[in-house]
């Protein structure tokens, strides 16, 4: 039986046959541990090593994503920039005429001034990879007009 965070906060309430100690309450728990205790009680998975894969994977950071403005008359300067400073170009959004790059979370602290101040440029535009999805899989042509209701 799971205990959700309310329920793990709530003073302990005395059981027929248990004795209580007063002022005694259940143990607190960290917001992740009650997101955990959550999914375990789905049964998502038969096998623990399969839940272990998912909570390792959410618990990771991302890469940090960026799109390369093509409207941008530093365009050509950008993408050379990115990729002399190691920024990983993701060419399966080339075919939708996208210039994506990202580069590892544990890599950025050193980027992320150069990054912030291309952003402020209009050079580059943070955005996150799933965000770049409906676009890489509508593959709009460039007489197309699409409206980004999204946000």
């Amino acid at each position: 039986h799971a205990l959700w965070l309310s329920q793990k906060r709530e003073p302990a309430k005395p059981q027929a046959g248990y004795p209580t100690q007063e002022g005694s309450e259940t143990a607190e728990c960290t917001a992740a541990e009650d997101f955990c205790s959550f999914y375990e009680a789905q049964k998502l998975f038969q096998d623990s090593s399969a839940y272990e894969s998912l909570w390792q994977s959410l618990m990771s950071p991302l890469p940090v994503t960026v799109r390369v403005s093509r409207h941008s008359a530093l365009f050509e300067r950008t993408e050379s920039a990115l990729a002399a400073r190691g920024w990983r170009r993701r060419v399966e959004f080339d075919r939708s005429a996208m210039s994506v790059w990202e580069m590892d979370n544990s890599m950025y602290p050193g980027e992320r001034e150069w990054a912030e101040r291309e952003n402020r440029n209009g050079t580059l535009v943070f955005q996150e990879l799933v965000s770049l999805v409906p676009a890489l899989l509508l593959a709009p042509s460039p007489q197309d007009l699409c409206l980004d209701l999204c946000a």
